[in-house]
C-alpha cells in the first residue's frame, strides 16, 4: 500500500475537493472585493484572475495523486 493510498483512506480526496471548492469560492469573490477597495492598483489583478485560477486548481488537483477532469 502506498502513502497516497493510506492518506486517501484518511480523507485525502475529500481534502482535495474542499481545497478546490474553497479556491473557486475565493476566485469568484475576489473581483467584487478588489473592486470596492480604495487602492485602485489592485483592480489590475481582476483580468489576471481568470488565468490564475486554472493554474491554482491544477496544483490542487495533485493533492490526492489522481487527475480529476471535473475541475
Amino acid at each position: 500500500m502506498t502513502i497516497s493510498e493510506i492518506l486517501k483512506e484518511q480523507g485525502l480526496d475529500i481534502a482535495e475537493d474542499a481545497a478546490v471548492a474553497t479556491v473557486k469560492g475565493v476566485f469568484k469573490a475576489l473581483p467584487a472585493i478588489l473592486a470596492v477597495t480604495e487602492n485602485k492598483y489592485d483592480d489590475m489583478l481582476i483580468p489576471v484572475l481568470g488565468l490564475l485560477e486554472p493554474q491554482v486548481i491544477g496544483i490542487l488537483d495533485k493533492i490526492d495523486g489522481e487527475d480529476d477532469p471535473e475541475y
